[in-house]
């Protein structure tokens, strides 16, 4: 396998479909499992906070996988000043969102980082946004709840 540091989009995907429609009910388990982790998802600081910490993760595991120096990375999100037609580029779809994170979680999965609590953050929040996009097909709302 080989691993590689994911781009800043791949990072800005995730945090977006986490910041973005924060008052929808399907978000709240999603929104709680990050706040129980120690993020402020309801401030920019918070939300920086959050991927700069999975970039970081990602930096570790390549560094893990090939032996060489953590390379430093610094995320800067802070979609809110972007120019309104740069800032619908970060509103995405969850799919998108989603597959993003499951990339991460691929290029993460080195070393020791398995076993770390961000890496398993990372995979609720994958779990999550699984659920989103599920309970947001029309299909689902056409089903029979219990049955």
């Amino acid at each position: 396998m080989s691993a590689f540091i994911v781009e800043e989009e791949c990072i800005n995907n995730i945090i977006a479909f986490i910041d973005r429609d924060r008052s929808d009910y399907r978000k709240d388990y999603l929104r709680r499992i990050i706040q129980e982790a120690g993020f402020d998802i309801d401030s920019t600081k918070g939300l920086r906070a959050l991927g700069q910490a999975l970039w970081r993760m990602n930096a570790i595991a390549v560094s893990d996988r090939y032996g060489e120096k953590v390379q430093k990375v610094t995320f800067k999100w802070d979609v809110y000043n972007l120019p309104a037609n740069l800032r619908s580029a970060f509103i995405l779809f969850p799919i998108q969102a989603y597959k993003s994170a499951q990339c991460l979680g691929y290029q993460c999965s080195e070393g020791n980082v398995p076993e770390s609590d961000l890496y398993e953050l990372l995979y609720k929040i994958i779990d999550a946004m699984a659920n989103y996009i599920a309970q947001s097909l029309p299909e689902y709302q056409t089903v029979k709840w219990g049955g």
